[in-house]
């Protein structure tokens, strides 16, 4: 049976070995964008409540345009 990963091993392991671009996506936030006043904007124009972004974009949360979601970074230590 294999190791379990946890922490920083497995954010490296997928960084080195996963070539699926999901799982790329939502371990290592590819493809993902911060939380701009430009996206904002754009994200308000679209029905999503402008405080509910700014409190997200202050927790460190980036938009995935391909899921419609906004994602976070794992929690390393």
């Amino acid at each position: 049976m294999g190791k379990d990963l946890k922490g920083d091993e497995l954010l490296w392991f997928v960084r080195d070995h996963c070539l699926d671009p999901e799982v790329r996506e939502i371990f290592l936030l590819e493809g993902c964008e911060p939380l701009s006043d430009d996206l904002i904007g754009e994200l308000v124009a679209k029905g999503w409540p402008k405080d509910d972004l700014l409190f997200l974009r202050g927790a460190r949360g980036v938009f995935c345009r391909r899921r419609n979601s906004i994602l976070f970074p794992p929690e390393v230590g």
